[in-house]
């Protein structure tokens, strides 16, 4: 903490012209006030208005925050999962705009004239493995979540399966700098107009696997996925803006569920026809060992997922009767050996990586074998990319 020393006035004219002949700078005062300032999580570009996934987030599920550029907590300023706790040091309240939640809050200039990040989480109460707390980015506690599939549903879960709620688990952050706070004008913001951040975008912590029967010969399908994930993208990368992020896990990640669905759970268009499809969702699972080595294209670390033929499909009690599903990137129909794994597809085949859509189209076999064409893509996109049984 700085220290300031005031002179008085009737100090003798000499101690003053000392003072002031010194090659020393006179430290500068603290910044005194406020900024009056509304964090919210971002609505659609450019006209910001809020997608129904924003729209259906709950206010007991939402939590916002500041961070240091460490990814250390600074500030927490609003936490619906514990009692819809606002901080009411900062005068912090929660309200709902027509742009999508929001929070505003009264932030010390001092403490936050040289920038900071915003952040905000979305955290379902079916996947908390303890009360949520705000912590920093790296705290075990405050980041795990618990898979809350049952295990008599196959432990399938859909996180859009309440109508109306977003149980998405999901988290953002959004840089501050120090210019955009030297923005902040007295004559124009105040607690009746307060300064509107950078808006929070959100990423989801799960990945989604749809695999598309495009022939009606799928059976069934099995999906290995890890019991616990993480609420947070990797920490360091995350708040440096890294562009590929490597996977986020827990220790406990290694603790795997089977999802089974013994029956399509959703249509899809192909081809401008209807098709069944499987739709599954996961936490992010990590293909590197514990020496920091990523698992070659062919290891079978990578299958899994097991796609059992229907009996129109001609392929039971065959060698083909199942087919396991390869999360690697494919070219001419068979896995790519010589892909680099760690960037290719924005880093979606280091593991099976949160906010990526992975899509599987299944048809019936051509003769002489297994043909697979598969891609990996941000969740913005829909894909309909061939899978050949």
């Amino acid at each position: 903490m700085n220290k300031y020393i005031k002179f008085s006035a009737a100090l003798p004219l000499l101690v003053l012209a000392g003072a002031c002949s010194s090659d020393k700078e006179a430290p500068e005062a603290p910044l005194e006030g406020e900024f009056s300032v509304i964090m919210s999580i971002g609505g659609t570009a450019p006209t910001r208005a809020v997608s129904p996934e924003v729209e259906s987030l709950q206010k007991n599920q939402l939590a916002f925050a500041t961070y240091n550029a460490d990814g250390t907590l600074k500030d927490m300023i609003f936490n619906g999962p514990d009692s819809e706790k606002a901080n009411t040091d900062l005068r912090a309240y929660y309200f709902l705009p027509n742009w999508g939640p929001a929070v505003a809050a009264h932030l010390k200039k001092e403490d936050y004239k040289d920038g900071f990040t915003t952040a905000a989480f979305n955290v379902p109460a079916a996947m908390r493995s303890k009360t949520f707390s705000l912590a920093n980015m790296d705290n075990a506690d405050m980041n795990t979540l618990v898979w809350p599939g049952r295990a008599s549903d196959g432990y399938v879960w859909n996180p859009y399966s309440e109508e109306g709620v977003n149980n998405m688990p999901m988290a953002g952050r959004t840089a501050v700098s120090a210019a955009t706070m030297k923005q902040y004008n007295e004559e124009i913001y105040s607690a009746r107009n307060a300064m509107r951040l950078p808006d929070v975008d959100m990423t989801r912590a799960l990945a989604k696997i749809v695999i598309v029967d495009a022939d009606g010969i799928i059976d069934k399908v099995e999906l290995d996925t890890p019991q616990y994930g993480y609420i947070c993208p990797e920490p360091t990368g995350w708040m440096n803006g890294d562009r590929v992020l490597r996977p986020h896990v827990p220790a406990v990640s290694t603790l795997t569920l089977k999802q089974t669905l013994s029956a399509s759970n959703a249509t899809v268009s192909y081809n401008g026809a209807a098709c069944r499809a499987y739709e599954f969702y996961s936490f992010e699972s990590s293909f590197y060992d514990a020496d920091g080595n990523l698992a070659a294209p062919t290891d079978p670390v990578r299958d899994i997922a097991l796609i059992y033929a229907n009996e129109d499909s001609g392929l039971q009690n065959t060698s083909r009767s199942t087919t396991t599903l390869t999360f690697a990137p494919h070219r001419d129909f068979v896995v790519d050996a010589e892909a680099d794994l760690a960037t290719v597809d924005n880093g979606a085949w280091q593991g099976v990586m949160r906010n990526t859509v992975y899509t599987f189209v299944v048809h019936r076999p051509p003769t002489g074998g297994v043909e697979v064409v598969l891609k990996a893509t941000p969740w913005d996109h829909t894909v309909g990319d061939v899978f050949h049984f």
